[in-house]
């Protein structure tokens, strides 16, 4: 499948060979036929060859300090040759062309490409090094520490994900590519940038960030859309008016630390939510926290982002907490040994699939069997009969809800006999009419789960979703039930400054992104479909199983578990 086009790669919307070719046939009109040579070279030879001609253009012109070419050489890499093997090589040229050229944004775009579609290429960590002493070197330290954040390994041997220790890291590596400026993103915490003193928060005021033009600019919209929807509720509700300030990041990092910067110093604002994606959540994050400056992430998907600082809270799970909090409770509180995976043949059913492998094996249990399907197919059963044959336990399938109602009703049918495990997306009450019983006793996530269920009720009864497409639903629900807490917890503890909200906040959610933060709150996040109504996990069950020891089939242990009716490996 071709990858979309990105602005700025290309100088032509037209596949190279068509440009060729069309260039042929305008000169052989005119008279001048075109000599052979390098010219009709990309011509010859197969996709391979064709594209290691533009990678080695690509590096000529590198050599030759013509950065745009670079960028353009790199672009038609990217588009037309997504399966060359050196594209991670041709992006970490790209990442250093377009830092010449002086463009840090298209730098750091060009950074995160290089890590979400390559993330165990050799040229990955390099790059980001490489890119963040250039950043360093002009002196622009938050693009130096945008880089870093997107490099694990720089974050793990700094120490921690704050800014001050990765600048550390950086100058201890790096100390004759020029020291850092002043900070930029501001001094002391109560300090702007130039040291002038921040002031009392308003505590009617809420900054909210969010990408309204650009790429994500229809979910960015419907993000604050779902926050304008939180503010009239808890008006309603508790007769409290809260003023909502209102920055667009454009889905950058540096405008979003920027824009965090604003709402934090300049309108004074008591908290900030924000940024739906991850990299302009990590970037106003870090400047929240410098300041002192609650900050509330419901969306982005880095699950570390709560590691930031004492002030960043992220309240949803991600999808890796999800894959980690279901295989610690299905291995360390419910015994499970023998586990099967069914899941989409996609890059990230691959990735969930690998995950839960390593996450269970991790903890002594093993994975028999695996099968993926294509994302387009209605039937399953030849997945799912290969699966029986190995005798699992457990089936984990990380399918959207949408996959599950053809999913489902075929696993109830061909009889798999094994628990089923899923992502909080099939926590929707709405799957499990449409599947028509066939999830009875399916096991799930709660993203949601620190929040009142009124909450998803009052959004729902009053959330347009003619003005949206279906996909920002969700994002619209995270940042409603975010935006309604936070307002809450400000009302109900009556709440001034930021550093009691911090605490309060603290209080909420301590030990929430931790799969290893004990049973009971481990628990509370879980789901379980029981005569067709999604419930809470019955934890005080296991509970009283585990003090006592229980067989290895812990679900079977107990009479008066609902659980207990799912087939053991002798039963099949």
């Amino acid at each position: 499948m071709r990858r979309p086009f990105r602005y700025g790669r290309c100088l032509s919307r037209i596949p190279p060979v068509a440009v060729l070719l069309a260039a042929a046939l305008i000169s052989g009109c005119a008279g001048g036929g075109r000599r052979s040579g390098s010219a009709q070279e990309p011509l010859a030879g197969t996709r391979m060859e064709q594209a290691e001609r533009h990678a080695e253009d690509a590096r000529r012109q590198f050599a030759l300090s013509e950065f745009g070419k670079v960028l353009d050489q790199v672009g038609t890499l990217l588009d037309y040759y997504p399966e060359y093997p050196g594209n991670d090589e041709a992006l970490g040229l790209a990442v250093a062309s377009a830092q010449r050229l002086g463009n840090q944004e298209k730098a750091l775009s060009l950074a995160r490409e290089l890590r979400d579609l390559y993330p165990g290429s050799g040229d990955l960590e390099p790059t980001l090094d490489r890119a963040a002493r250039f950043a360093l070197a002009a002196r622009d330290t938050l693009s130096a520490v945008s880089f870093l954040q997107l490099s694990p390994a720089a974050v793990a041997t700094a120490g921690g994900s704050g800014r001050g220790e990765l600048l550390r890291y950086l100058e201890e590596k790096a100390p004759g590519d020029g020291g850092p400026a002043a900070p930029a993103v501001g001094g002391p915490e109560g300090e702007d940038s130039a040291g002038r003193p921040l002031g009392l928060a308003d505590s009617r005021r809420i900054g909210l960030l969010a990408p309204l033009t650009g790429r994500y600019a229809v979910l960015g919209n419907a993000f604050y859309e779902a926050a304008r929807l939180a503010l009239g509720h808890v008006d309603r509700d508790l007769g409290r008016k809260f003023i909502l300030k209102v920055a667009d990041t454009g889905g950058d990092p540096v405008q979003g630390a920027l824009a965090a910067r604003k709402l934090c110093a300049e309108d004074k604002c008591l908290a900030l939510v924000g940024a739906l994606t991850s990299g302009p959540t990590v970037s106003a994050a870090l400047v929240a926290d410098h300041l002192g400056v609650p900050f509330v992430s419901p969306t982005a998907t880095n699950e570390r982002i709560w590691e930031l600082g004492p002030g960043v809270f992220q309240p949803n799970l991600t999808g890796d907490h999800e894959i980690r909090l279901l295989s610690t409770l299905v291995v360390d509180v419910l015994l499970k040994r023998r586990f099967a995976i069914l899941a989409p043949e996609s890059p990230e059913g691959r990735r969930q699939a690998d995950l839960f492998a390593q996450e269970v094996s991790s903890r002594g249990a093993e994975v028999v069997a695996q099968e993926f399907f294509p994302p387009q197919v209605t039937d399953f059963r030849a997945e799912i009969l290969d699966l029986k044959q190995h005798r699992p336990e457990v089936v984990f399938v990380p399918a959207s809800a949408d996959q599950m109602v053809l999913v489902g009703p075929q696993l109830d049918f061909y009889q798999l006999g094994a628990l089923v495990l899923g992502p909080g997306s099939w926590n929707d009450s709405r799957l499990i009419e449409r599947t028509s019983g066939t999830l009875e006793r399916a096991v799930f996530p709660d993203d949601l789960a620190f929040f009142p269920a009124s909450w998803t009720a009052d959004f729902q009864e009053d959330w347009d979703a003619d003005n949206f497409p279906g996909e920002a639903e969700a994002v619209a629900l995270w940042a409603y039930q975010a935006v309604r807490n936070l307002l809450e917890t400000i009302v109900e503890d009556g709440i001034t400054g930021r550093a009691a909200l911090i605490e309060s906040l603290g209080r909420k959610f301590s030990g929430s992104q931790d799969p290893e933060s004990g049973f009971d709150l481990m628990a509370a996040k879980i789901r379980v479909v029981e005569d067709g109504v999604i419930k809470p996990f019955p934890a005080g069950r296991f509970a009283a199983g585990l003090a006592a020891a229980a067989p290895a089939d812990s679900l079977g242990s107990a009479g008066t578990d609902s659980l207990a009716g799912i087939a053991g490996p002798g039963d099949r």
